[in-house]
């Protein structure tokens, strides 16, 4: 799977600043899963895979690059 997500400007407030315009941003995101016919299923997804900086709220930085990394079990 791979996901796009953007915002364009949009006004966010903090306590220091007040009202604002916060900039827009655009994230790349990109991930696969891998089933046998068990129970189990492996996960890999990279978030944010081109590094860019971005803030979803204001004065919050959201992380860089991020992997994450997961195992399910279906009953």
């Amino acid at each position: 799977w791979s996901a796009f997500r953007c915002t364009g400007r949009r006004f966010d407030a903090s306590v220091p600043t007040g009202l604002v315009m916060a900039t827009p941003y655009a994230t790349l995101d990109a991930g696969l899963e891998w089933r046998r016919s068990s129970p189990f299923a492996v996960s890999l997804a990279v978030l944010n895979l081109l590094d860019r900086p971005y803030e979803e709220s204001l004065g919050t930085p959201a992380p860089g690059r991020l992997l994450r990394v997961g195992v399910r079990y279906r009953l």
